[in-house]
């Protein structure tokens, strides 16, 4: 049952839901992969999500929390095979197999997982350098140009 749906996502309350008010967001083009999703696109997947997740708290009373969970792979218990925003809205004592037995690392072990996840994320908050192409109308300055700026910068000690 669709609830919310926009030229990019598309909001439908699930079919087999973990809980009242549990709600899938997709993309509407419906990709396998999260790389395959434009940037842009994924913000605002989780922008829907976030609002989802403030409808469900609105319409059926406070509730203990939300888990907002992305399903991508085959691995993920996707019904449907696409990239999934889950918003399973959560209560005291609901019962849903959330939690985990949290396990001590080994230091060495730590270290290790680190290097290897930190080598993937050197291009994190960097884009992608466009070569500069001077404009047409512009001409480079030579110090023999008759330049006001240049003859400033002649000047500096």
């Amino acid at each position: 049952m669709k609830i919310y749906e926009d030229e990019k996502a598309i909001a439908e309350l699930a079919v087999t839901p973990m809980a009242e008010g549990h709600i899938i967001v997709k993309h509407s083009a419906h990709p396998i992969s999260l790389a395959s999703v434009p940037e842009d696109d994924l913000v605002h997947l989780f922008y829907v999500a976030s609002y989802a997740a403030t409808a469900v708290f609105e319409a059926l009373g406070g509730t203990g929390g939300t888990n907002i969970i992305l399903h991508e792979g085959e691995n993920t218990n996707s019904l449907s095979g696409e990239v999934e925003l889950h918003v399973v809205p959560r209560r005291e004592n609901d019962g849903l197999p959330f939690k985990w037995e949290p396990s001590q690392a080994q230091p060495a072990e730590l270290e290790e997982v680190m290097s290897k996840i930190k080598d993937q994320t050197f291009f994190i908050g960097k884009e992608k350098e466009q070569p500069r192409v001077p404009h047409p109308e512009m001409k480079k300055m030579t110090e023999t140009d008759d330049n006001y700026l240049i003859k400033q910068l002649r000047r500096l000690p």
